[in-house]
């Protein structure tokens, strides 16, 4: 499993960096986290604010995807990726839909982002991936929540 793509190599959690990824043989699983933009848009980023690994300030929610998609997310890790960006899920799950598996980490706490399983479900089922993802968190509720919309997902 590539946590965050190839995350040593890569600005994590772009689209660089799993592309890297499934360049390597032995990569069946990618692990990404999910959290929603302001306007409910599912962006893979694993921070809860954009500090760390972008160019902007402040949480991930408060941002629209519009917004979100101007900001650079690779600069951090060298010049050579200036320019990448914070990838929808859509990006994601295109790119790597028939080719790996993916892990979706939903990156929550509590109430912060009502909707965010559903979101998820519903673009993982567009992409027909419901066997080739297992859904994860550390908010035990959220777990719960998506048993509740679709009971046969897998949850970790």
């Amino acid at each position: 499993m590539a946590h965050r793509g190839f995350s040593s190599k890569a600005p994590e959690n772009t689209l660089t960096a799993f592309k890297m990824a499934m360049e390597i043989p032995i990569v069946q699983w990618i692990e990404i986290d999910v959290q929603l933009s302001a306007d409910g848009i599912p962006v893979v980023i694993h921070d809860f604010t954009l500090d760390r690994t972008t160019n902007g300030t402040g949480k991930v929610k408060d941002y629209t995807w519009q917004q979100i998609q101007r900001l650079d997310a690779g600069s951090w890790k060298g010049r050579a990726f200036r320019g990448e960006r914070i990838p929808s899920l859509d990006e994601v799950l295109r790119l790597c839909c028939g080719r790996v598996r993916l892990n979706i980490e939903l990156k929550t706490s509590g109430s912060m982002y009502p909707g965010l399983e559903q979101a998820v479900i519903k673009r993982v089922e567009a992409y027909h991936m419901e066997q080739d993802v297992v859904l994860t968190s550390f908010d035990t509720n959220a777990l719960r929540r998506v048993k509740e919309i679709n009971p046969s997902f897998r949850t970790g």
